[in-house]
């Protein structure tokens, strides 16, 4: 018999998907899944509440470009706004996410995310 992680982890996102909105509601769907399994199998309010969001962190979509990792933040904006994330693990996705933005622009010869440069006349 399957534990609760590993049917989860069979719905985790090799790609992520077109737009903001569809990776939102594909983390709410797999929130909601993982709701009402630990519903029919009969788990304390807590545990629910502590499948449902694993389900959500992991369906979100990986940092695979520019796109994906927009709709990750937009991920944990919501999450925020519905409970997923509290303060610190928010602020440590957005942190990830903004080092893939930076390593994204120094790939493509772009100034990294947060690093001041100097401007033309100006010391």
């Amino acid at each position: 018999m399957k534990d609760e992680t590993q049917e989860l982890m069979e719905n985790y996102p090799v790609h992520p998907l077109k737009t903001v909105d569809a990776n939102i509601k594909r983390c709410m769907v797999e929130m909601g899944k993982a709701k009402a399994y630990a519903e029919r199998e009969g788990m304390e309010k807590a545990e629910r509440r502590r499948l449902a969001k694993m389900a959500y962190r992991l369906a979100m979509p990986p940092m695979a470009d520019k796109e994906a990792i927009h709709s990750y933040i937009a991920c944990i904006a919501h999450g925020i706004q519905v409970g997923v994330f509290d303060g610190r693990d928010a602020s440590q996705l957005l942190y990830a996410a903004q080092v893939a933005l930076s390593l994204m622009r120094e790939e493509k010869g772009r100034a990294p995310v947060g690093k001041r440069t100097a401007r033309k006349g100006r010391a």
